[in-house]
């Protein structure tokens, strides 16, 4: 696969994609999300390309490809971190480290934290999804997803949501939010937060509203090992959980 250098994904500012059929809600039923390199592997062709993929599975796993793109080793636990060495590259830990689930939380020498979320695709590539969370005092998210095998990586661009569907629904959702809350600081301010899973391959996607004050889920996502499509739409404001 070729090695590109990654762009970031701007969630308020792409729109693409359409959302899929009820096609890919069956496929989901049986995707699996699992870092098991045996349980990874599969003969199926890529739904995202028109010719036959034959990818050997990178064998890696979301805390090796959370070290990879931090440039950094991650240790297990805060007090194994030597903050008075300025050469030693581990300053940052592990807040949550589920290697089974594909799910990594990071925090260290910063005013938030990184998550990190892993999907295996049915062509043999690695879904790899990074957020990144700055606070200071409001907090704002960032988000990134590659396509991954090991260190070879690209950016998935903007085929991977059906952002037409998801974007249309924000507002709607942030229009509700605005009558139900009432005057609220920066009522103008509204972005999108994907919630990585730690378990099953379903992903939340909440409405962040102000400066970081209200937030609650507005859609769900499926998983059909090669993109995401709505697989439920929240029409009642909840609470995040």
């Amino acid at each position: 696969m070729k090695k590109l250098i990654y762009i970031p994904i701007c969630l308020l500012f792409f729109a693409c994609g359409e959302s899929n059929s009820q096609e890919d809600k069956e496929m989901s039923e049986s995707a699996e999300f699992t870092t098991n390199i045996e349980d990874s592997t599969s003969d199926e062709t890529a739904l995202t390309s028109s010719e036959e993929v034959n990818i050997e599975p990178s064998g890696w796993n979301v805390d090796d490809y959370a070290e990879f793109f931090e440039d950094a080793c991650i240790v297990d636990k805060q007090d194994q971190i030597d903050w008075n060495d300025p050469k030693e590259k581990c300053h940052l830990f592990y807040e949550t480290k589920d290697v089974k689930g594909g799910f990594v939380s990071i925090r260290g020498g910063m005013e938030g934290w990184i998550e990190y979320v892993m999907f295996r695709m049915a062509d043999g590539l690695d879904l790899v999804g990074r957020m990144a969370v700055g606070c200071g005092p409001a907090c704002d998210y960032t988000f990134n997803f590659y396509y991954c095998n090991g260190e070879e990586y690209s950016d998935a661009g903007d085929e991977l949501f059906p952002w037409d569907e998801m974007l249309a629904h924000q507002e709607v959702m942030y229009q509700k939010g605005l009558k139900k809350y009432g005057d609220f600081d920066y009522s103008e301010d509204n972005q999108l937060r994907f919630v990585f899973p730690q378990k099953g391959t379903s992903m939340d996607v909440n409405l962040i509203l102000g400066a970081d004050e209200i937030e609650y889920p507005i859609i769900k996502l499926g998983w059909n090992k090669t993109n995401f499509f709505v697989e439920e739409l929240y029409h009642e404001i909840k609470e995040a959980y």
